[in-house]
């Protein structure tokens, strides 16, 4: 899928491959609209990630001045899946357009964007909040942009980080996650050499409000710092993200199960050109161009594929012949 083969904007959820076959899956999108307002006195943190479950991002901001304090944190949900929820998924692409919807004159702020390679458990306290703000800013990969700057979409897509658990299916849902509030989960057991291993299962479940492929995650988690600034800021934005699903046996979508290629070296190939933008928030490309981009050379390269790109290519009102698809 060509250069652009991680826009999930540009590419279908059909156009998709994996490092090695997974047999018989469901293509499926989940997309998420929402909004962001800064404020004067906290940052606001927004974090994108393809969770195996309808969650697709989370808003922290501090509840306050006091340190122990909770922070606040939102989830930003898709309702894409209206209860037809598989039983497992695979994440393949994750990818946001954000702008700055405030009135021009009164555009500023500084906006930190960073494409993570690791893990993180959500905080617990406002401390801990800063201390992740604090570990955004002196990353050597952040990027700086002003909020005047962001006046236009700009756009940011995940890559893979663990080639390993990105040909893993996941289970949906919160399987995994125990109630934080549930007074029969204790955090602070510890095994019989004091090495805390109740706390560490309770991270890896989800005790402290993240899902355990935030934690170990499969593709990049994506930061997008919002420093505080005069005048309150008002961004929108859309997340698409793109799943393989496997869906109980006799369902219609278990019915739409489609197999879909594996070539490791096409894919290790497109994923270091997306990296190599860097965590840069980059200009959107128009639809034409960039479905150009993301189907032109897969297409060439893998013939049999050219059936899912005939919508794409109606939606350009290009010619087949255009793209040499067999």
């Amino acid at each position: 899928m060509g250069k652009e083969y991680y826009d999930a904007f540009a590419m279908h959820p059909s156009q998709a491959m994996t490092a090695m076959s997974i047999g018989a899956a469901t293509p499926v999108g989940a997309v998420a609209v929402d909004q962001l307002y800064t404020n004067s006195l906290h940052a606001t943190l927004l974090i994108v990630y393809p969770h195996s479950s309808i969650k697709l991002a989370t808003k922290i901001t501090k509840s306050s001045t006091v340190a122990d304090d909770a922070p606040t944190i939102l989830p930003i949900n898709s309702t894409t899946w209206d209860g037809a929820h598989p039983h497992e998924v695979i994440p393949t692409r994750c990818s946001i357009r954000i702008a700055n919807a405030t009135q021009r004159f009164q555009q500023g702020g500084v906006i930190r964007s960073l494409r993570s390679t690791t893990g993180q458990a959500l905080p617990t306290t406002n401390a801990e909040f800063q201390a992740i703000c604090d570990s955004i800013k002196t990353n050597d990969r952040v990027r700086v942009k002003d909020g005047a700057e962001m006046k236009d979409q700009k756009q940011f897509n995940a890559v893979v980080v663990d080639g390993t658990r990105s040909n893993a299916f996941i289970k949906f849902g919160d399987e995994f996650a125990l109630n934080v509030d549930d007074p029969t989960v204790n955090v602070t057991d510890h095994d019989d050499a004091g090495n805390g291993a109740g706390l560490a299962l309770a991270l890896k479940a989800g005790i402290r409000g993240n899902a355990l492929e935030l934690f170990e995650p499969a593709m990049s988690p994506l930061y997008i710092l919002f420093e505080p600034f005069d005048t309150d800021q008002q961004y929108e934005f859309t997340i698409r993200a793109h799943y393989l699903c496997h869906y109980p046996s006799g369902k219609l979508l278990n019915n739409l199960a489609i197999h879909l290629p594996s070539n490791p070296m096409f894919l290790n190939q497109k994923r270091d050109r997306e990296e190599a933008k860097g965590s840069t928030l980059n200009n959107v490309i128009s639809g034409v161009e960039s479905t150009l981009m993301g189907g032109l050379q897969l297409a060439r390269q893998f013939p049999k594929m050219g059936k899912y790109y005939k919508a794409a290519q109606s939606a350009a009102r290009l010619p087949m012949s255009f793209m040499n698809v067999a």
